[in-house]
């Protein structure tokens, strides 16, 4: 008898089981960088859940657990976002290269096949094309999270997505996943997005700037006659440009209470977000609370990317909304 073979052989079959119960696992390959940090949202329709991957040698390795399938995102440090779907037992490959990161793959799952496929047939389509095959692939597929992540890439996150279309998908989603936590959010998330449009006002909420004064969302009482709110983030991939801007704006509008500039940020890690804001505390209201996309004016407005800005009057009507550096440039000064 021999039981050290024995013991090894059985070793070996319970590793190349992978993993088991509610426990899923990533194995990864970033080509071209060697080392670095990939932030996690996590499965659970909450986006201001953050983990992250440490990246060594241009591999990783992530694991985590989920009672159902269920949607992951990578944010990757140029802010490019990749989809994948995890369920329990199950054993990923990831594979991607920083030249071209929309090209990734995410192997051992059907569902991530249908993903890769789609990516595949779409990435060189214009946006309305694209978005004719997102419709379609999602009515093939709505028993699928494959289907739930092409709506919220082409539908919900993108502020030009036809409303009238993006509510039957939904209702068609909603039917083959009542209790989806990003569908359910994905309702609160179009009227908000009607509640967020020029003309509308925005919610009343207090929030607590660096110096740790109380700063309300709408305030008749400043002398400033308009507000800017800026959503932002120090992940973002235009934070640099977006914070010039609010820069420019403040040294130009703010001395004479035209502006009062509220610039939020959603990161996660406030320590990063002090870091980068620590010799620029004067003529604006710095906010960040640590809670992401759940800070309670990003979530009441439903905001899901930045950057995003509004821009009210004294009494909080909204009369302009952008995402880009070159709107908070041309645009904000005409209405001052």
């Amino acid at each position: 008898m021999k039981p050290i073979p024995i013991l090894a052989t059985l070793l070996t079959l319970l590793c190349a089981c992978g993993p088991s119960g509610n426990s899923y696992r990533i194995d990864g390959q970033l080509k071209g960088m060697k080392e670095g940090e990939i932030y996690v949202v996590s499965p659970t329709g909450q986006p201001d859940r953050i983990d992250t991957i440490r990246i060594l040698d241009e591999r990783f390795t992530y694991a985590g657990s989920t009672p159902q399938p269920a949607l992951l995102q990578f944010i990757l440090p140029n802010a490019f976002q990749q989809t994948l779907v995890v369920e329990p037992g199950a054993s990923l490959t990831y594979q991607a290269i920083t030249t071209d990161l929309a090209a990734y793959t995410i192997e051992g799952t059907r569902e991530n096949e249908l993903l890769n496929q789609f990516r595949a047939d779409t990435r060189h389509l214009d946006a309305t094309a694209r978005n004719k095959q997102a419709a379609a692939f999602i009515r093939k597929h709505p028993d699928t999270q494959a289907a739930i992540a092409v709506f919220m890439q082409h539908y919900i996150y993108q502020p030009s997505a036809d409303d009238s279309l993006t509510r039957q998908l939904l209702r068609l989603l909603l039917r083959q996943h009542p209790d989806d936590r990003l569908l359910l959010f994905s309702q609160g998330a179009l009227q908000n997005k009607r509640d967020a449009r020029v003309g509308q006002t925005i919610p009343y909420v207090t929030l607590t700037d660096k110096q740790q004064r109380t700063i309300p969302s709408i305030d008749i009482t400043v002398p400033a006659d308009h507000t800017l709110i800026a959503f932002w983030a120090t992940w973002a991939r235009s934070h640099w440009d977006f914070m010039n801007q609010l820069r420019n704006l403040r040294d130009t509008y703010v001395a004479d209470h035209r502006l009062r500039i509220l610039a939020i940020s959603l990161d996660a890690r406030i320590y990063e977000w002090e870091q980068f804001i620590d010799a620029d505390s004067t003529g604006m209201h710095h906010i960040c609370d640590g809670q992401a996309f759940a800070t309670p004016l990003a979530d009441q407005l439903a905001i899901r990317q930045v950057p995003f800005f509004l821009l009210t009057d004294r009494k909080g009507h909204i009369l302009l909304t952008g995402t880009t550096p070159e709107q908070l440039r041309t645009e904000v000064p005409k209405h001052l």
